[in-house]
């Protein structure tokens, strides 16, 4: 997947979720710009978790649901619901929220919304890479930014919200895509230095690893062995970017063991 239509997926799906989420500037109210920036720390808290997630080498669970838990807990109080963020800014008095009682399903909204990022970037089971773990904090850094301007559109002020708001969206997604020029994109530049190795070589021959049915493990199966030359090849493609991407004056790997592999030629 290309960087600039990767972006364009995470965009998409980060305004699918933004819809979720509910950000409206028609409406004007301390309350409900609090209740905003409510959801946009939860939404926030909860992709950090899954960034942490994605470094290699960590262990996923259970460390992933007790950061998710973590987060949970500060935005609706847990055992103690009063405590929540919604709750605490309904309890003001006097107070300006239009609605009340709604917690659990805000809750539901940023969970959609952090779903769909998610599953864009990295959908289950996760894939470890320091590439992943880049992505989701650029899709986290743009959601906190594009939520950020809806709370400022919902500030009560006698300043009119257009253009203030369009522009400060575009801002926040030229972030992330890069606007007029996508290579200067969050995800573009991650893209550039890392790699979507996992991605664009090595997924291919895994997938048609995965779809073998037990007949075909056989020793003595030519697809098998296609399937592991496929592989082998893979690795190389990757030893062979590594390569090239930090020394440039390496040889290549592939070129020097060539002729260890038995369909080289």
């Amino acid at each position: 997947m290309s960087f600039t239509r990767t972006s364009f997926i995470l965009a998409a799906s980060i305004a699918a979720g933004l819809a979720a989420v509910g950000s409206s500037a028609a409406l004007q109210s301390k309350c409900l710009a609090g209740k905003n920036r409510c959801m946009s720390k939860e939404a926030y808290s909860l992709l950090k978790c899954e960034q942490r997630a994605e470094i290699p080498g960590t262990s996923i669970e259970p460390a992933l649901t007790a950061c998710r838990q973590k987060a949970r807990s500060k935005f609706d109080g847990a055992t103690v619901p009063s405590r929540g963020c919604f709750e605490t800014l309904e309890g003001k008095t006097p107070n300006d929220c239009f609605t009340s009682d709604d917690t659990d399903a805000a809750a539901i909204a940023v969970d959609d919304c952090v779903t769909r990022v998610v599953d864009v970037i990295d959908p289950a089971p996760i894939d470890q890479s320091a590439c992943n773990v880049g992505k989701k904090k650029c899709a986290a850094k743009k959601l906190k930014s594009l939520l950020k301007c809806h709370e400022k559109a919902q500030k009560p002020s006698p300043k009119p919200i257009e253009p203030a708001l369009s522009e400060c969206l575009q801002k926040a997604r030229a972030k992330l895509d890069g606007g007029a020029d996508p290579t200067t994109g969050c995800i573009a530049r991650l893209e550039a230095s890392h790699g979507a190795f996992a991605g664009e070589i090595l997924a291919p021959a895994h997938a048609a690893l995965r779809a073998l049915v037990p007949g075909e493990l056989d020793p003595e199966s030519e697809l098998l062995g296609e399937v592991i030359g496929d592989l082998q090849r893979a690795a190389l493609a990757v030893s062979d970017a590594v390569s090239l991407k930090f020394f440039s004056h390496a040889v290549p790997r592939s070129m020097l063991q060539m002729a260890s592999w038995p369909d080289a030629a």
